[in-house]
């Protein structure tokens, strides 16, 4: 609540995971009043540039003094898709280094948790992008959750999913899709 500047980052070779993670939690913070950038460490693939904000998303490799003065000026950082800063690789030395309080929100195995205020992992969850739905959920979020921001979450449960046919046989991620498809997203 304090926060008043907020950077997100994925991993470096941003999948659809990274990024629908990244731009559906943006938005929530962008819905509190926060001051929010998001970059990732190198370009996403082009099949993930038609997504709602992606063109506000920044990467170090080509805007690396932008991305620097965004960590600088953060004051709460969040590492999304990722158990540790290595896996932003050229990004990590400045992430690390950074006085802003950080945290963490992952599905992989083995998180770190030296160095970070807060560290939510769920490895039993189909992606990163089903945690943040249901964080911005049970904070009270979702009502004010626009299209642009459910199909982006969508787009990184569906890829991290392999469009559902993988890592997909809690029925409480279908319950997840269900409050997607009230935002009238169109899945396909």
């Amino acid at each position: 609540k304090d926060s008043k500047s907020v950077f997100i980052c994925g991993h470096r070779g941003p999948d659809g995971d990274a990024m629908g993670a990244a731009l559906g939690w943006r938005e929530y913070l962008l819905n509190l009043g926060k001051d929010v950038f998001v970059a990732m460490p190198n370009p996403c693939p082009d099949f993930l540039r038609w997504m709602p904000c992606a063109q506000q998303v920044k990467f170090y490799s080509e805007s690396t003094a932008e991305v620097s003065a965004a960590i600088k000026k953060a004051d709460l950082i969040f590492l999304l898709d990722m158990n540790e800063a290595g896996r932003t690789q050229d990004m990590a030395a400045e992430l690390i280094a950074s006085k802003a309080k950080k945290a963490i929100i992952d599905h992989h195995l083995n998180p770190s948790c030296e160095g970070y205020d807060c560290v939510v992992s769920r490895p039993k969850l189909s992606s990163t992008s089903e945690l943040v739905l249901r964080i911005i959920y049970q904070l009270g979020g979702y009502d004010r959750m626009t299209r642009s921001a459910a199909a982006c979450i969508y787009t990184g449960m569906m890829t991290d999913t392999g469009a559902f046919t993988y890592n997909s046989n809690d029925p409480e991620l279908y319950q997840c899709i269900s409050l997607l498809l009230e935002k009238r997203i169109d899945k396909d």
